[in-house]
Parts: structure tokens; C-alpha cells; sequence
């Protein structure tokens, strides 16, 4: 029999959700929704649970709280694959037809 798992992760103000469809063979298919802030919890769930692999990435938009995590993700798990990522890569608006290039900042 196939499982679905959901795991929602307390990262402060913030978001990371993890969805994992499991087959009976114990393959998997990992989903990671935003990251919010790359806590203890969240490394070891990804090095241990997800065995450093991440079938796809979404990061639903660029505010600090969903997608600095994920920065800090790539820099701290060097081992991590991650096979897909889906972003929202708008440009931020400050002022009309005024836009800020974003940075890892």
C-alpha cells in the first residue's frame, strides 16, 4: 500500500511543509513547500527522513520568511539534491516602475 505523509514544520513566522508519497518499496517522492527559517529540526528531517533528496522545491514567493530557509538549505546540507524547483521570480516593486534587483540578503 502507497502512504502519503504531510510534516509542517514550526519555523517561526514562516512556513515549511513537507509532503512524501511513499511506495510500498519504500521509494519516495518528496515535496518541500517554502522553507520559512532552515531550523535544527528541518536539517535533520531533511539529512535523516528525506536522505538528503528533494523531488521538488516550491517556493511560493521571495519574502523572507518562505524562501531565505532555502538559501540557507543549499549552503548548509552540501549533500542535498534537489531535482526540480518551482519559484516566483517577480521582480519586487518598490515604487511604480521602480524594481529592486534581490540579493541572498
Amino acid at each position: 500500500m502507497n502512504k502519503c505523509y504531510f510534516r509542517s514544520f514550526d519555523v517561526g513566522i514562516g512556513d515549511c511543509c513537507v509532503i512524501r508519497l511513499v511506495k510500498e518499496c519504500g521509494e519516495q517522492y518528496v515535496i518541500m513547500v517554502d522553507c520559512g527559517k532552515f531550523t535544527p529540526a528541518v536539517k535533520r528531517y531533511v539529512e535523516g527522513e528525506l536522505q538528503s533528496h528533494i523531488n521538488l522545491l516550491v517556493a511560493t514567493h521571495i519574502d523572507g520568511d518562505h524562501i531565505n530557509g532555502c538559501a540557507q538549505m543549499l549552503k548548509k546540507c552540501p549533500n542535498l539534491q534537489i531535482d526540480h524547483i518551482w519559484y516566483n521570480c517577480y521582480g519586487r516593486v518598490k515604487k511604480e516602475d521602480e524594481t529592486v534587483d534581490l540579493t541572498e540578503e
